[in-house]
């Protein structure tokens, strides 16, 4: 129920709002279809941003009403906008420095606010001079300062940008009509519904990294009024109008024998090959209107085609419901992923011969148009929103609430009347106005006090100009108003006035004539409270991995940070279903006895009884928002309508990325055997999708929203048009089977995107014991995606840990894109004792997402010094006695031990002996010798006293011979008067 904290309309708030010069017309071809005779402004709902003076009339400004009740044009305190009267309004001649402002928005702080706005237009009916919103900031406006104003740097300067608001980060997220990806043969995007310019969804641009600007999120027909909320979410409304293109069917000639009705326009439909600049195109006609229309059913009065289908309604689906993302666009979903059961009015069923389904018929306060959504200050979760017709009220009708909290199940919402019903006469239709005005609202205002402020108006009619077509005059006069509790609802407190304006009086140019507006005060919209929210700024929310599907990357082998970042590099994100035979409970507009084709995974009602209809299904087709659509109107010139409207088709831009499967539908992926499915999917791109029958012919559940996904985002869809409380089958919560889909997506990408395979580099190694380490290679081979690790640890073999060496364990890693060898390092003890070789093992186990070779354990030899080993073969025991030492001779033969071992003779044969020899060659000493014993440095040296000794010889081997020989010749003759000595010195170290 809706409760209020104060009963009397005052208003002791600082507060920023906009004055804009009316607009009375807000017209929609819906009796000619004429894509040239609709008009919207940026007063309207489905608001038209560009910049024209017919659009935004020139003459506003930005206004503070400062808690003591006066007043002050901010803009003007600024030095924008051109002359003001004594009131401080704009008057005279609307030229070159006048402005247009829209949409104020608060800063967490309270001391700064950002607003969009027009500077400049026409001088002359001849000028053509092109306009733009932008983006200011405005500071310094408490009492008694001097207002500052500035142009927002790196926002797109060539397209229009409006709805402004800060998020946790600081940054700014916006509204523009920029084209995704900027790519002008887009612009401007034509929305889906009146084939008019609108918007392209919500941007973000962040100053404080060399102002990077993206776009989060694109929607094909628009996106309004974003804001965070109390939770961290990004709330704003989004417009969706999935139905086929009404402009086009329009373009055909009617079958009267059928009870077609329409007159044929000429809208000159044609579509696109691609996207491109210079694509070509096909030129719509009666003959191949359907090939361009791939939403599974028509428009009902579209009766040609309906006649094609198979029992199915036509569906004509526009609607203004608020949605949420977070700051980098993920997690995009009707708020709270609330659906049209929990919202709209009555709607029908999908299909018309099943008794099963039945048409929606909810109660209480229903809408498809909530616009204006804002949070109330006091109670975190509680919105408000305006209730408004398509057009002809500029977006005022009756004022809603709701409460949607972060973690409130939408089976809960309930849409409470915060404002009387208010439902006014079409005059377009022939309809009469009202004996009576009745009050409508708009812009509702909760401010932190507990009481509420909107915009109020009376009327009588949707609002026409009323006056002459040079000096328009419109039949609605918004006002700022505080509003009163009477009875159930709130309604104006019209004897209390926030605000006193001014008749003005000005004249701007629009469409090459001078028009005038005169007696009638300005338009007051768009307050906001001038506040300091910064105790209450929620920290930023992120989107993660659902615990189900991470434990599946786990399972697969799948590093997920690596898989996002492939994603994020390529702009591509991956959405998964559990089961998709599984729908929510409410949802009996759509079938719901569901069968997977080739498994005997279903789900039936409780409500179920023999002879209902089971659906088999078996793919999913995925339509991505193509923007193909263009116009050429028969009224105007080539190129007079430019632009382009999104279609959908059948996904193409990233199948690559999926595994290929024979007989699935184009742009499809198959469910698998447990009802679910995955795929990889354009982001920041809108995707829609439904469920296909096992043939991949006949649509059986249609979703129909476009949905975002964030680059590198892995978002689950647990349930296509997710469980609230239960399912069809009372089955309480969201499906948690780890989706075998998901488990064939993954393993087709490790496939292409292989980690490697680990290994030792040899299945042998070793080391002698003095060494203190001994090394092992293990490798990477096949393969360098994403981290990978493998754990190994020493075992005993004939050597013993503590005794012979450490024992180890340890992880060893590699980043993505390393696949350089890893080293084992083992500590190795030098024991005293002279012994045979020793060995361990060294096994590898456990890898993380890497798979392990065959070379999995590998054994160290632990081996004496070379001399030692020669020792303990010779002497055996006696290797450990004084008799072994390098010194010593242990057979008596006048060799030492180590010189024995140099030169390859034996400790314990005298009669191996083999010492070097010496003989003078002509002048010089040669002394000859064989080695060929590792670990031992063998150094001729020659002294001419005995006493000194020098390495002054010259190795003079003839060429040939044997292995190990060596001639090393003195370089000093001997002489009759000096005598010369050689030797060899044996070292090890």
């Amino acid at each position: 129920m809706l409760s209020a904290t104060a009963t009397a309309g005052t208003l002791n708030k600082d507060l920023l709002y906009v004055t804009q010069t009316p607009v009375p017309d807000e017209i929609l071809s819906n009796t000619s279809h004429d894509i040239t005779q609709t008009h919207m402004s940026i007063a309207s709902a489905m608001q038209n941003p560009q910049a024209t003076p017919v659009n935004a009339p020139r003459g506003g400004a930005l206004w503070i009403r400062y808690a003591n009740g006066t007043r002050r044009n901010l803009t003007n305190a600024a030095g924008f906008g051109g002359a003001v009267d004594a009131n401080f309004n704009a008057t005279g001649f609307q030229g070159s420095s006048s402005i247009a402002v829209a949409h104020p928005f608060m800063h967490w702080s309270g001391t700064k606010a950002i607003f969009a706005m027009i500077v400049g237009a026409p001088t002359s009916t001849s000028d053509t001079t092109v306009f733009h919103w932008q983006l200011y900031e405005i500071t310094n406006f408490a009492s008694g300062q001097t207002p500052v104003i500035a142009l927002v740097n790196g926002q797109p300067t060539s397209y229009n940008n409006i709805y402004a608001c800060y998020d946790t980060q600081d940054r700014i997220i916006f509204v523009s009509d920029a084209p995704r990806g900027m790519d002008a043969a887009l612009y401007p995007q034509l929305d889906e519904y009146l084939s008019q310019p609108t918007n392209t969804g919500l941007w973000r641009l962040d100053r404080a990294s060399s102002n990077e600007l993206v776009q989060i999120l694109h929607t094909p027909s628009g996106a309004f009024s974003p804001f965070i909320d109390s939770a961290g979410r990004v709330i704003f409304v989004q417009w969706d109008h999935l139905s086929r293109d009404v402009s086009a069917t329009y373009d055909r000639v009617p079958n009267s024998g059928i009870g077609e009705t329409w007159t044929q326009t000429t809208n000159g439909n044609l579509t696109y090959d691609t996207e491109a600049a210079n694509s070509g195109f096909t030129a719509g006609t009666t003959a191949n209107y359907a090939t361009y229309n791939n939403y599974p059913e028509p428009r009902n009065f579209d009766k040609t085609a309906l006649a094609a289908g198979v029992n199915i309604n036509g569906l004509a689906f526009n609607q203004f419901f608020p949605w949420e993302c977070r700051e980098d666009g993920s997690s995009h979903e009707v708020q709270n992923h609330a659906g049209r059961h929990e919202i709209s009015p009555s709607f029908t069923k999908s299909f018309t011969d099943d008794a099963a389904l039945v048409n929606s018929t909810p109660t209480g306060n229903r809408t498809v148009h909530m616009f204006n959504v804002v949070e109330d200050p006091t109670t975190p979760g509680r919105f408000f929103a305006t209730n408004i017709p398509e057009l002809g009220t500029h977006s005022a009708g009756s004022l809603l609430s709701y409460n949607l909290g972060l973690n409130v199940n939408p089976d809960s919402l309930s849409l409470t009347l915060v404002t009387p019903v208010a439902s006014l006469p079409n005059p377009g239709l022939g309809q009469s106005p009202l004996g009576t005005p009745i009050s409508i609202y708009r812009n509702a205002t909760p401010l932190s006090d507990g009481t509420l402020l909107a915009v109020h108006t009376l009327a009588d009619q949707f609002d026409n100009n009323s006056g002459t077509a040079t000096s328009p005059k419109s039949r609605y006069s918004f006002r700022l108003r505080m509003l009163i509790l009477s009875g159930a609802t709130y309604v104006a407190d019209t004897s209390n006035n926030p605000t006193t304006p001014a008749n003005v009086s000005l004249s701007y140019i629009a469409n090459g004539q001078t028009l005038t507006y005169t007696g009638a005060p300005l338009w007051e919209l768009d307050p906001v409270e001038v506040l300091n929210r910064s105790a209450s700024k929620p920290a930023q929310l992120n989107s993660a991995i659902a615990s189900v599907e991470q434990g599946v990357f786990d399972t697969v082998g799948v590093h997920s940070p690596t898989f996002q970042n492939y994603l994020k590099t390529r702009n591509l994100a991956v959405v998964v279903n559990r089961n998709s035979t599984r729908r929510d409970a409410a949802d009996k507009q759509q079938p719901f006895n569901l069968k997977v084709s080739w498994s005997s995974t279903q789900t039936l009602a409780s409500t179920f009884q023999t002879g209902d209809k089971i659906y088999d299904v078996g793919f999913l087709q995925l339509l991505q928002s193509d923007a193909v659509r263009g116009y050429q109107p028969a009224s105007l010139p080539a190129g007079g309508w430019p632009g382009r409207r999104v279609m959908p088709m059948p996904l193409h831009q990233n199948l690559s990325e999926m595994p290929t499967v024979s007989g699935v539908p184009s742009g499809a992926v198959k469910l698998g055997t447990d009802g679910s499915w995955a795929a990889v999917v354009p982001a920041r791109r809108g995707v829609s999708w439904h469920l296909t029958d096992n043939t991949g012919s006949k649509s059986v559940i249609k979703e129909r929203y476009w949905v975002n996904f964030a680059p590198g985002e892995v978002r689950t869809c647990a349930v296509c048009h997710g469980v609230n409380t239960k399912d069809q089958a009372n089955n309480l919560g969201v499906p948690t089977n780890p989706p075998l889909a998901l488990t064939d997506l993954l393993n087709f990408w490790k496939g292409s995107n292989p980690p490697g395979v680990v290994q030792h580099a040899s299945p042998t190694a070793a080391a002698v014991k003095n060494a203190g380490t001994a090394s092992l290679n293990v490798t990477r081979t096949g393969g360098s995606t994403g981290p990978v690790s493998v754990s190994y640890a020493t075992a005993n073999g004939s050597a013993s840990a503590g005794a012979d060496y450490t024992a180890v364990t340890g992880l060893l890693s590699w980043l993505d894109g390393d696949s350089a060898p890893k080293t084992i390092s083992i500590p190795v003890i030098n024991t005293p004792s002279i012994g045979a070789s020793k060995n361990l093992a060294v096994t590898l186990s456990s890898p993380l997402y890497a798979s392990l070779g065959g070379t999995t354990s590998a054994t160290l030899t632990i081996n004496e010094t070379p001399f030692n080993s020669w020792l303990f073969t010779n002497l055996g025991a006696g290797a450990n006695t004084p008799a072994a030492a390098p010194a010593a001779d242990a057979d008596n033969d006048g060799l030492p031990n180590l010189i024995e071992y140099a030169l390859g003779s034996l400790p314990a044969n005298a009669a191996s002996a083999n010492p070097p020899t010496f003989r003078l060659n002509g002048t010089y000493l040669e002394m000859t010798y064989t080695s060929l014993q590792s670990g031992v440095t063998c150094t001729p040296e020659v002294s001419g006293d005995l006493v000194n000794w020098t390495a002054g010889t010259t190795d003079v081997t003839p060429q040939g011979s044997a292995p190990g020989l060596k001639v090393m010749r003195d370089n000093v003759a001997s002489t009759g008067t000096s005598r010369r000595f050689i030797r060899l010195r044996v070292t090890m170290p």
